[in-house]
């Protein structure tokens, strides 16, 4: 039950979610980000980064998805699976879901999960949404496997 009517709650949840959740999230990547351009990514540090930001990622998406759903949001949103060692597509997969982004914006909210982190909460959503391979996406909650180019993956998202 929400203790505010109308459009305060939305208003208040996504002010909120803007504010920490994406902003914690882009820090957290550029992290990550630094790290791999350092060729560091074997290091322990780096895994635990990167699982710490892969749990922000999750706990965003896991929010936008109850804000996209009471208060009616305007946007797709797509949770990545993908394997820096079993997929040869992932890096494209990875490449077309940022252009996407970049265009679409806002109306794109896009998570990229690595599906080879050991990590419980990964663990439950790939056995959750049956992901068996890379790359993988789960697009407004609809699983797609398999690598998607520009057109097919702007057409699945416009559908």
């Amino acid at each position: 039950m929400d203790i505010a009517k109308g459009n305060i709650t939305c208003d208040f949840l996504l002010k909120e979610a803007e504010d920490f959740l994406g902003k914690q999230s882009y820090q957290l990547a550029l992290q990550v980000e630094s790290y791999e351009n350092s060729q560091k990514i074997n290091d322990a540090s780096f895994i635990a980064l990167k699982k710490k930001y892969t749990i922000a990622l999750i706990r965003d998406w896991l929010i936008t998805e109850k804000i996209k759903e009471r208060c009616y949001g305007n946007y797709t949103t797509i949770l990545y699976f993908y394997s820096n060692k079993n997929c040869d597509k992932c890096f494209d997969q990875g490449v077309v879901l940022g252009y996407l982004k970049t265009r679409l914006d806002q109306k794109l909210m896009s998570y990229p999960i690595d599906g080879d982190l050991d990590l419980r909460i990964v663990m439950a959503l790939k056995n959750a949404y049956n992901i068996t391979s890379y790359p993988s996406l789960l697009i407004n909650g609809n699983l797609s496997v398999g690598f998607y180019d520009l057109t097919n993956l702007s057409n699945k998202i416009c559908a």
